[in-house]
């Protein structure tokens, strides 16, 4: 069975997905091993978000997901989260996406 070719007008209609990583700067975190407990990481996005943290666990798989978890500083107190890796582009989301908004970067 012969395959049909598409059709410039066709291929149009295809979902856009990005297959290069976003490049935030040379200070960005790109992979799992670049991850260990008590790094100083700054979590940042496009939006001015710019975050100095400490990363207390991780990373670690839960539900499925990478996460590592942060402690950091808001005024005098001191505050803990965890922030999903795929959502900070360390890694990619399961159907293949990149986020192109937040980051990691090594302090």
């Amino acid at each position: 069975m012969a395959m049909k070719s598409l059709t410039l007008e066709e291929v149009k209609f295809f979902p856009q997905v990005p297959v290069v990583r976003p490049y935030f700067g040379k200070r960005q975190i790109q992979n799992l091993d670049q991850i260990h407990k008590g790094l100083r990481i700054r979590v940042r996005s496009e939006d001015g978000l710019d975050i100095l943290a400490t990363v207390i666990l991780g990373p670690y798989k839960k539900d499925g997901i990478w996460h590592l978890d942060l402690e950091f500083r808001k005024g005098r107190d001191i505050w803990q989260g965890t922030v999903s890796l795929p959502d900070h582009s360390v890694i990619r989301y399961d159907n293949g996406e990149w986020n192109r908004a937040n980051w990691l970067e090594r302090a």
